[in-house]
């Protein structure tokens, strides 16, 4: 039955240098502001935020890193590229190189979810520059309402984690409303070579004029 009336932000340990904002009182809140970082040295910071009820409770504090560039030196830098990983799955980065480099890099791209089950999930994002060096981990969050996706687009064996979108395998069986799309890259192959099964409910779909060669047995059962 609480409503948000209000929120609060400051930059690293400055809390004495909050600034505070009512908002009218809702259930749920989506908060834009525009922010000026023009006092803030270059360097790493922590931005913290937090929300305020009618009952004059504050929640606790939201902080994130981010990083402000020395001025003097930003336009000598460049990224080059960068990486992301869904929840605690590390092991499976996705790289992106960014041809040409560029300096600032405003990523406006979309992010393939295959092989995310439904569900709340924390994707996370690091950034490369020309020296090679990667940023500090920036983490969001998201909700998924659809069943997961699988989808093969690379060329070669099934158990290869490098031939599936976001390096994430379909499990060894599928449950119902699970969906495996079979999409090699031009004249190449996807070769099932460990045991599947395709669980009821389930889907396998093969792309039209794409090749999936299956060494063993197939067995169709009710």
């Amino acid at each position: 039955s609480k409503q948000i009336n209000g929120y609060q932000y400051w930059f690293d340990a400055d809390y004495a240098a909050r600034q505070e904002n009512s908002v009218p009182p809702t259930t749920s809140l989506l908060c834009y502001d525009s922010l000026s970082l023009t006092s803030l040295p270059g360097g790493l910071h922590t931005f913290s935020v937090r929300f305020k009820d009618d009952a004059g409770i504050w929640s606790g504090n939201i902080s994130q890193f981010f990083y402000v560039e020395k001025k003097d030196t930003a336009h000598l830098n460049q990224v080059t590229a960068y990486r992301y990983w869904f929840d605690d799955m590390d092991t499976s980065l996705n790289l992106v190189d960014l041809v040409p480099f560029i300096n600032p890099y405003v990523m406006d791209t979309q992010i393939p979810l295959d092989g995310i089950d439904s569900g709340r999930h924390v994707v996370h994002f690091q950034f490369k520059d020309a020296n090679g060096v990667w940023s500090m981990v920036t983490t969001d969050s998201t909700t998924l309402d659809l069943k997961a996706i699988y989808t093969f687009n690379g060329n070669g064996n099934w158990s290869e984690a490098k031939n599936w979108v976001n390096m994430v395998k379909p499990p060894p069986v599928l449950s119902a409303g699970n969906k495996i799309f079979i999409d090699p890259v031009s004249g190449g192959n996807c070769i099932l070579n460990v045991p599947q099964q395709i669980g009821s409910g389930a889907i396998i779909t093969i792309r039209s004029g794409k090749s999936f060669v299956i060494p063993g047995n197939l067995n169709i059962t009710q």
